[in-house]
């Protein structure tokens, strides 16, 4: 927390909490005077806040995200701010000026989400920031960490977007449709959808079956005797491609005309980012409903952090893990699932790289 400073610009104020956390916990509590070009990520309760009557300068050129119940609350003028992934983005007293134009809620689209917050080439963040300051370079501030007369100078990087994650499915006879978790980069152009009878597939151009502007994907499998295997891609406006998702299996029930089921077992899928500093996100999946055990472990066997201890349904899940204050080297994490009878039913262990 940083609280009544005179000034604050180009700074990173990051909570390193697992969970959001209630108001009366913050990022920055403003003093009257000017606030920008920071970024604040992580679980706040509040991100920024004022405090008392005074007349505030102007928060702006800031990229908010994480808070829990909101970005911003108070009564200062907010403007050329965005907003990202907070309960909700701003909540303003009386006096408040808040200009509704020039705050963004985008997708920032850094180098990485974890822990480089450069701005790739198409970020919406770019030349985005108040009109009348000037990043080092003399063209209109970008938003966030690296804009301003504080700033640097770099290069935006041209990266390929993320991968389609959390994808789930429902089968009626022999009609799949599957569905996942949307892209937000603003270059964003379509996922691509890649289809074969072969596990481990080469997802490219000779397999391809499709491709979709939205999250959904039907797919119709006249009856067959074996299975058949889907996964996605993502591309950009520029022909950048990701890395494939996991692979989907639909098998044929087993009753020539009752159509198909899919088969998503249980798994532990790798951290992204990996290497990591300070963050990682460990995905997971359950067949079935089950009590979870998610468990970071150092190389040794010791137990570093229990980021899951908790009864879930069948589905795909995300957990955070935060590195900070670890050494460099390698991690383990492991999944331990135990069914409603109290049965184990899946273990997995892999490992992870913190880079510092």
């Amino acid at each position: 927390m940083i609280s009544n400073p005179a000034r604050i610009y180009n700074n990173i104020v990051m909570s390193l909490y697992k969970t959001n956390i209630d108001l009366d916990t913050y990022g920055i509590e403003v003093g009257p005077d000017t606030i920008k070009n920071n970024l604040l990520t992580g679980n706040f309760g509040i991100a920024i806040r004022t405090n008392g009557t005074s007349t505030y300068r102007d928060i702006f050129n800031n990229h908010i995200s994480g808070g829990g119940y909101y970005g911003f609350y108070g009564n200062a003028p907010l403007r050329f701010n965005n907003f990202w992934n907070n309960g909700r983005h701003y909540k303003t007293d009386n006096g408040s000026v808040v200009d509704s134009i020039s705050n963004l809620i985008r997708f920032p689209m850094f180098v990485n989400e974890e822990k480089d917050y450069h701005l790739q080439e198409y970020s919406p963040l770019i030349d985005a920031g108040d009109t009348l300051v000037k990043d080092k370079d003399g063209t209109r501030s970008d938003i966030g960490l690296y804009g301003g007369p504080y700033g640097t100078t770099y290069p935006y990087l041209d990266l390929a977007p993320l991968e389609p994650r959390g994808i789930t499915a429902t089968v009626t006879g022999d009609t799949t449709q599957l569905n996942w978790k949307r892209n937000h980069e603003s270059d964003f152009k379509h996922y691509l959808v890649y289809g074969d009878t072969t596990q481990g597939f080469n997802a490219d151009s000779t397999h391809l079956i499709g491709t979709t502007t939205d999250t959904t994907f039907t797919k119709i499998i006249p009856g067959f005797s074996g299975s058949y295997y889907i996964s996605f891609k993502s591309e950009d406006n520029q022909g950048n491609i990701s890395d494939a998702s996991e692979e989907i299996r639909i098998v044929p029930v087993g009753v020539k005309g009752e159509g198909h089921e899919v088969s998503m077992d249980y798994r532990l899928f790798q951290n992204y980012p990996n290497p990591f500093n300070p963050g990682t996100v460990i995905g997971f999946r359950l067949k079935e409903e089950g009590r979870v055990q998610l468990t970071v472990y150092t190389l040794t066997g010791e137990k570093i952090k229990e980021l899951r201890e908790e009864s879930l349904s069948a589905g795909y899940y995300e957990s955070y893990f935060n590195g900070e204050g670890l050494s460099s080297g390698i991690y383990l994490y492991k999944l331990n699932v135990i069914s409603p009878s109290g049965l184990p039913v899946y273990t997995d262990i892999k490992k992870m790289i913190f880079l510092k």
